[in-house]
């Protein structure tokens, strides 16, 4: 929040005007002139201009000392660097999935000594200026929603910084950002695809159902995949979450399924282990399902009385530290970011969790 002093002038304008000074006349360092003439030069308060010295000297791009006098530039080559790490939408309080994540990618990050600042802002639209109010170098997007996506072209055509987004699973989004170039650093769907449909043949399945909507199916290569092993497959074998109640039953019976697999986290794989538990066990199909945070435990409990071999998990700290590394050798050695698209798909044994 801005702060309004009886100068008139704010905090985030001498907060500004520190850093675009800095920018333009101390790559070098140096010393600042004296508080009272960047008081004025901004027409703030003392005490709002030292509050904005504070947050500088915080971020180790001025410091003071007592034996000289006054305040000091470091030079742009000693300064720390700053990521901005952006969460969802940007809102406060954003849920925290995908536990590997963080970890990962300050794993990368911190050896290389660049920090991580989380950027929220109420407004996803002013999410840029709060990244520049905070003197980030680079920002790291996580688990955008599909609101995001006018302001994230709008920070990589800027260029102010550099921009990598991971994450993205709503698939509509991540094809147009993979359409518009987006740096989207992204699991390779189509390898994954791969992977479940070798699972299916290895364990002689004819006839598969797979349960999400048509465009992560697609993204999955599924139709193709299948009918290369050998495997009943038409459009009618996929079905969004919403339908599991209604078609689930019926279409097992109809196509004589052997083999399911399932997105759309727990409530979607409660709702199929109550219709298959109705089942004869003989008519019961073997299941498998994308692993979620809260869904190994319901799963293992389940597999005492159907066939839950094993789960398809997405490899998130892979995902993490790609992007941090291209943000790493953004920074450290002038190479661009860019798209890519990575396997990071395995299948783990139930057993296993």
């Amino acid at each position: 929040m801005e702060e309004s002093n009886s100068k008139n002038g704010t905090y985030l304008e001498a907060l500004n005007g520190l850093r675009k000074m800095i920018d333009e006349e101390y790559a070098g360092g140096g010393k600042l002139p004296g508080a009272r003439v960047l008081c004025r030069k901004w027409n703030v308060c003392l005490e709002t201009y030292m509050k904005a010295l504070r947050e500088l000297c915080g971020e180790g791009i001025v410091y003071t000392t007592r034996g000289r006098g006054g305040t000091f530039v470091r030079p742009a080559n000693e300064r720390f660097l700053k990521v901005g790490l952006i969460l969802n939408n940007a809102q406060d309080s954003p849920f925290l999935g995908r536990g590997p994540f963080l970890p990962s990618i300050w794993d990368v990050l911190y050896p290389a000594g660049i920090h991580l600042h989380l950027l929220q802002s109420p407004r996803i639209e002013t999410i840029q200026e709060t990244a520049s109010h905070h003197g980030v170098s680079a920002i790291i997007w996580l688990s955008p929603l599909p609101s995001a996506l006018p302001v994230m072209e709008r920070i990589q055509q800027d260029a102010r910084y550099p921009l990598v987004v991971t994450d993205v699973f709503h698939q509509e989004l991540r094809r147009n950002m993979l359409e518009r170039k987006l740096n989207l650093v992204t699991n390779d769907y189509s390898y994954a695809g791969k992977l479940v449909a070798d699972f299916f043949a290895e364990r002689k399945h004819r006839s598969v159902l797979y349960i999400d909507n048509r465009m992560s199916m697609l993204s999955h290569r599924f139709p193709e995949y299948f009918r290369d092993s050998g495997i009943a497959f038409t459009p009618e074998h996929n079905f969004e979450t919403k339908d599991i109640d209604s078609l689930l039953a019926e279409r097992i019976r109809r196509f004589k399924v052997t083999g399911i697999f399932s997105e759309g986290g727990l409530s979607a794989y409660q709702k199929i282990v109550r219709i298959l538990m109705t089942l004869p066990p003989e008519e019961r199909p073997e299941l498998i399902v994308r692993k979620t945070d809260n869904s190994a435990s319901f799963l293992l409990e389940a597999s005492r009385e159907l066939r839950i071999p094993a789960v398809v998990s997405t490899d998130y700290a892979k995902l993490g530290r790609s992007a941090a590394q291209q943000i790493v050798e953004c920074l450290k050695s002038g190479r661009t970011v860019h798209p890519a698209v990575i396997p990071a798909t395995t299948i783990e044994l139930l057993s296993s969790l």
